[in-house]
């Protein structure tokens, strides 16, 4: 089977940077979305595709595979714990991986996130990968409704990323494509800009791989550009005269998850806590009494109490600080749209600190939001946040009609990332 590919990427019309990034070479073919600050996006993709390819490229199986996202994952993971201008930082992540077998080529796809991955099949697209979303979760549960989901505020808030925690699952389906198929890898600045049936249209009435992406991303852009658009798309050839058409089969592939040891980042305390220094040890200088023994087990017997329960608020303690330096909300300063590390309106002797202030301004947004940012908008992590507050540019865009566009050079790359 003769198996062509091609790419393409664009900045699309509001970001200033592309955080997405690629990788294809006719055997691996990748797309990371990065999120996270002013570059961490950038690196945390960059990451995640270099770390995964140079794992991938000799992997025999599935098993081998997982292992591999798993270690991109502890790449980005550990570069965001050295870098506290990177801290919060992830990526998306999916990725199709063909082998070339006797009788025809068998494909394992994987992803993290929302990057999707498509099937062309008989003039039918299907959608491969599941959304990592909160509201792919609700999806599949069947509490929303695809018409909800394409207007929920919440669609861009992420269940799994590639870089945020030391441990991930990502999910892996294995196709067996037929001539005349193509898989589709995309970020989701494509598919929140085109509809499933004009993606399926797109990659019918291409000429070539090449320019199927190309099409895409030009599409996408043109829909709006709120977002980086990448498109990679596999072609399996022509469909072949005498072939009868065969019901598409994808099968989901479980295998244990390699797990990789990621260090926990380190704690520093300003000066060392009672709990952690342990019980004095008390010198008896002469033999003891009946009484005086009596005495000293009830004075032994106060102090492991005391010892106890310094050790239960010390505990108490820790655990509080960590829960609120683990959580982020977003927030006004001084008008601006920005982050928080902490609870909204604080917890204890705990006040939010700001940790990032974007440039967004509340009077930008409708005014229905206003209430609701003024008390914080709890978020369970710095790239939650940050996809939040991309939203919420994405509404202030349409709410004040932003002036007119510009088109942006769609740029393309076969072998090489493209960020």
């Amino acid at each position: 089977m003769n198996v062509t590919w091609g790419d393409a990427t664009d900045v699309g019309r509001v970001r200033r940077n592309n955080q997405d990034y690629l990788y294809a070479d006719g055997r691996l073919f990748v797309v990371a979305d990065g999120m996270g600050g002013a570059n961490g996006g950038e690196v945390a993709s960059k990451l995640a595709v270099e770390g995964f390819v140079s794992r991938a490229a000799g992997a025999p199986d599935g098993r081998a595979l997982k292992s591999a996202v798993a270690g991109a994952n502890e790449d980005v993971f550990r570069e965001g714990q050295a870098h506290n201008e990177l801290a919060g930082m992830g990526t998306t992540l999916v990725a199709a991986v063909v082998y070339d077998e006797p009788e025809a080529p068998r494909v394992l796809v994987l992803n993290v996130g929302d990057s999707r991955g498509y099937i062309l099949h008989d003039s039918d697209l299907t959608q491969i990968t599941e959304d990592h979303s909160w509201v792919g979760e609700l999806l599949r549960a069947g509490k929303l409704s695809p018409q909800e989901a394409e207007i929920s505020v919440s669609r861009h808030m992420l269940t799994r990323v590639v870089g945020v925690a030391g441990d991930l699952e990502p999910d892996m389906w294995e196709i067996r494509p037929r001539p005349g198929d193509k898989i589709l890898l995309c970020s989701d600045g494509i598919t929140n800009e085109l509809a499933d049936p004009e993606i399926g249209a797109v990659l019918m009435g291409g000429a070539d791989a090449k320019s199927m992406a190309e099409e895409l991303v030009r599409r996408a852009v043109e829909a709006g550009g709120l977002d980086n658009a990448t498109a990679v798309v596999i072609d399996f050839g022509p469909p072949e005269p005498e072939d009868v058409p065969a019901p598409l089969q994808i099968a989901r592939t479980e295998l244990p998850v390699p797990r990789t040891a990621v260090p926990a980042a380190p704690v520093t305390f300003t000066r060392q806590p009672a709990f952690s220094r342990g019980p004095d040890l008390m010198q008896i200088p002469q033999p003891l009494s009946r009484s005086n023994f009596t005495k000293a087990g009830t004075v032994l017997r106060i102090l492991a109490f005391l010892a106890a329960l310094a050790l239960v608020i010390g505990i108490g303690v820790y655990g509080i600080t960590n829960y609120v330096r683990g959580s982020y909300f977003v927030g006004v300063s001084n008008n601006r749209i920005a982050i928080y590390q902490g609870r909204p309106g604080g917890l204890l002797w705990f006040a939010p600190h700001l940790v990032a202030v974007r440039n967004l301004r509340l009077s930008d947004l409708p005014s229905a939001y206003a209430s609701e940012l003024r008390n914080g908008v709890s978020e369970p992590s710095f790239a939650a946040a940050s996809k939040y507050i991309s939203n919420l540019q994405a509404q202030s865009l349409q709410f004040s009609q932003a002036s007119p566009r510009t088109t942006s050079t769609t740029t393309t790359t076969a072998k090489s990332g493209a960020g």
